[in-house]
């Protein structure tokens, strides 16, 4: 091979490497604005649910009312927890995924277990990562929670805009005179 082929591959390599990493930097934004809009709704959805309780369950003896009020409540709290999936993701992203016998090193996400610890044993692993690989892992499994979260942020937004169809509808029947009492 001679020099000019070597650049070349070089050349393709590093821009494989820099198109795996922008993309995997895309991914991880798309997966921060999932948590930030998570976390705003339940914010809005929890005093929503709160406002409802006080003004409406505490104060009102008309059983339609509080019925109502009661399933804005609990599709409000569906939909906080639906929520809670979209930020707290439980299951393993690994799980579905043929490696075909790749062993991801671990030198991208690093974790402080024993292995790691020792500055020299680190650099090792860096070393010997096939970056290639190493990324498109990261990409995968990256891709992966984020159409976890997508889905999951879905569900609570169907759940939020049930909860507060419930709660225009209350506010309609409650503004008339003769349900007030």
């Amino acid at each position: 091979m001679n020099e000019e082929q070597t650049k070349e591959i070089d050349s393709d390599n590093q821009s494989t490497l820099t198109c795996l990493q922008n993309a995997l930097n895309e991914t991880q934004e798309t997966i921060r604005a999932y948590d930030t809009k998570a976390g705003i709704l339940s914010a809005l959805l929890t005093l929503v649910v709160g406002i409802i309780n006080y003004s409406f369950i505490t104060s009102n003896t008309n059983v339609l009312l509080n019925v109502m009020a009661l399933i804005a409540s609990l599709s409000g709290l569906i939909a906080i927890g639906l929520l809670g999936a979209v930020i707290f993701p439980m299951k393993d992203p690994r799980e579905g995924f043929d490696l075909s016998g790749f062993e991801p090193k671990g030198t991208y996400y690093v974790s402080l277990n024993d292995s790691s610890k020792k500055v020299s044993a680190f650099v090792d692993r860096v070393k010997q990562t096939d970056w290639t690989a190493e990324l498109s892992f990261e990409l995968l499994k990256s891709a992966k929670i984020r159409d976890r979260k997508h889905k999951w942020f879905k569900r609570a937004l169907y759940m939020s805009a049930v909860t507060l169809l419930v709660v225009a509808i209350l506010i309609v029947i409650a503004g008339i005179p003769t349900c007030r009492r």
